[in-house]
């Protein structure tokens, strides 16, 4: 009955709004949180496997919508992992989806999938909602937006020993496949336009709903303030996008295509990647239209179509800027930490990566993005100490 909650979810046009608590909805009660992530993905990525790490999040995303419908449910990526919320009716064949993504990231990037399913019940229960809104960041990409603590706490609910077993899927349940056409990864690291890329956490802890709400709303404001407009601080611009023929980065896509149909297909992907990269070279360098795509556009459609800010019970977004305005938006941070409103992590690098979720190139595709060497997953390390220092 609850299925098309979420298509017929009114959207919100300024992400600003979001810092509004009546902007948000309880999500049915019948759904169920999915909650997938690396473990060990800190380590990884100390080891410079960050775009493996990215890889693997937004293959959980692309099988799961290319099974159940890709306007159909919300999900929110986060860099190392990617939760979404289903009806119970789908539960079985995004459980087989997950299991699919699971035996990929293990055999092909020797990496383990954390994965399991909250029903959105037990989480009541718990004290905790699963509140909804939908952001319009570009005619063709509606955004989930989430708060009421739920997602957090179904995340715990998959790593809590005494919890685990009734909301964990077992590492011996393998009777799943994952279905992943459309995942792209085929553009270079993208060099910030200003500078420096900054990867920002922001999570507000006031008591209330309305008082974390101003506080989100005086980050957003002070993030305006110091970067500019959203065209002035995002990290990437049709200009610094540029398709690649490197073989490493390029493999992450060819394996994951090919995951599981032998190995003539992956040779033959292999192949086909690199053709597709080199006609992409060409047909957007000369802005043609090619298959009813005008190709001349693509660029900045991708950047509309970017997933560079976002809301699940805290502002995570990826800016571009000078070292001089991070530090400015640190000295604000640190003022609100103090005055115990919030907690916050910052990592910084020089570019950005994004991996693609392709439906159509005419306008249906979403560009995850993360900053470069760890991103968010880095900033979170910040986030996670002063967590632990907050009752101390």
């Amino acid at each position: 009955m609850n299925t098309d909650f979420y298509t017929r979810l009114d959207t919100v046009q300024e992400f600003s709004r979001l810092t509004e608590p009546g902007r948000f909805v309880e999500i049915p009660p019948d759904w169920i949180v999915v909650v997938a992530d690396v473990k060990g993905s800190t380590k990884a990525i100390q080891e410079g496997r960050y775009k493996e790490v990215n890889t693997i999040g937004v293959s959980i995303i692309t099988g799961i919508l290319n099974k159940v419908g890709r306007q159909s449910i919300p999900y929110v990526f986060g860099g190392d992992g990617a939760t979404l919320c289903i009806p119970e009716s789908m539960r079985e064949v995004v459980r087989q989806t997950l299991i699919g993504c699971r035996r990929m990231a293990k055999e092909f990037f020797k990496l383990d999938l954390r994965i399991g399913m909250v029903p959105v019940r037990d989480i009541s229960v718990g004290g905790h909602q699963v509140l909804i809104a939908k952001h319009r960041v570009s005619e063709n990409y509606a955004q989930a937006a989430f708060t009421g603590g739920g997602l957090e706490y179904a995340d715990h609910c998959i790593k809590d020993e005494s919890l685990q077993s009734k909301y964990l899927i077992s590492e011996s349940e393998q009777d799943g496949e994952a279905d992943l056409t459309g995942l792209e990864c085929r553009w270079q690291n993208i060099p910030s336009p200003r500078g420096e890329t900054v990867s920002l956490l922001v999570r507000a802890m006031a008591a209330t709903r309305v008082e974390r709400a101003k506080i989100y709303l005086g980050v957003v404001q002070e993030i305006q303030r110091v970067y500019g407009s959203d065209d002035e601080c995002k990290p990437l611009l049709p200009k610094g996008l540029n398709l690649t023929l490197d073989g490493q980065k390029l493999s992450h896509e060819s394996r994951v295509r090919t995951f599981g149909k032998g190995g003539f297909n992956a040779v033959l992907y292999w192949f086909s990647i690199r053709l597709q990269v080199l006609i992409g070279m060409l047909i957007m360098g000369f802005g043609l239209r090619f298959k009813g795509v005008n190709w001349g556009d693509y660029k900045s459609q991708t950047v509309a179509n970017s997933d560079f800010r976002k809301f699940d019970d805290m502002l995570r977004q990826i800016l571009s800027g000078t070292p001089q305005m991070r530090e400015e938006l640190e000295k604000y941070l640190a003022l609100r930490h103090k005055r115990r409103e919030l907690v916050y992590g910052i990592f910084t690098s020089k570019s950005a990566l994004m991996t693609c979720m392709i439906g159509d190139y005419s306008g249906d595709h979403v560009h995850f993005v993360d900053g470069d060497e760890g991103g968010y997953a880095c900033a979170a390390i910040q986030l996670k100490k002063q967590l632990k220092e907050w009752d101390t």
